[in-house]
């Protein structure tokens, strides 16, 4: 029960911005309106490595977002991508969200970010992603 409940939370602890972060972001943009310019080719540049990182692993596909910063990436076979989140953090220590909470048409997806993540350690997560697609297909 305490599970349930606190999951109803996460979004606004762990996922979106709290209050006073939207705040602090909106002085900076008050003070420099063009701040988030400046990380538009940083951001294209993870998206781009993402996408095509992503592609290049068996049973993979995924296509570029026009916004935001998360690919949605299908993975063949997958029928449940809760289970198959779960299994990528205990067995590669990536952190995916399961494509089903965005719905029904989610399911068979996984969410990543790249937002927050420099192409490093994107680079990593792919890297990890592969060998644990290579171990599911043997």
């Amino acid at each position: 029960d305490v599970i349930s409940e606190t999951m109803k939370i996460q979004d606004c602890m762990l996922i979106c911005a709290p209050v006073l972060v939207q705040r602090a972001i909106t002085a900076v943009l008050e003070q420099e309106p063009r701040y988030a310019q400046r990380w538009l080719p940083e951001l294209k540049a993870r998206r781009d490595f993402l996408v095509s990182a992503l592609t290049d692993v068996d049973g993979i596909d995924a296509v570029g977002p026009s916004g935001g910063f998360f690919v949605m990436a299908k993975v063949a076979g997958c029928t449940d991508s809760r289970a198959l989140a779960t299994e990528l953090v205990e067995q590669q220590q990536v952190v995916t969200i399961p494509g089903r909470f965005f719905g029904q048409t989610g399911e068979g997806y996984l969410r990543l970010s790249y937002g927050a993540a420099p192409v490093d350690r994107l680079r990593e997560a792919c890297a990890r992603l592969a060998t644990f697609m290579r171990a599911s297909a043997g």
